[in-house]
């Protein structure tokens, strides 16, 4: 189901519904997956490992999750910097609270 969610994904990139349902399967394949990895690991890991291999599988999943995350960022930003122009002109900064209060003089 995973690979089946890539292959859509590659070939959904006419239009925005095609893409969604593209990425439910995808979530799909995905959950289902990760659902089914704590039983497939204990069944194959014995007694004294189980702890560890559970810990690693957890450790894998959150960097996994973290790694696609950041590329799916990063090819957003790519594809947005490519589709839009380049300002002009420099934002200005923000001016501190004390550089713009009117000085009180003292008496």
């Amino acid at each position: 189901m995973v690979g089946g969610g890539f292959a859509l994904i590659a070939a959904a990139w006419s239009g925005l519904a095609e893409l969604f349902a593209a990425m439910g399967v995808l979530g799909f394949g995905v959950g289902g997956l990760s659902a089914a990895m704590p039983g497939v690991i204990l069944a194959v890991t014995p007694r004294s490992e189980t702890s560890s291999a559970m810990s690693f599988n957890y450790v894998v999943r959150s960097v996994g999750y973290s790694l696609g995350s950041d590329i799916g960022g990063l090819v957003l930003a790519a594809a947005t910097a490519l589709a839009t122009s380049p300002t002009t002109t420099a934002p200005t900064p923000p001016r501190r609270w004390s550089a713009s209060a009117p000085r009180r003089s003292r008496r």
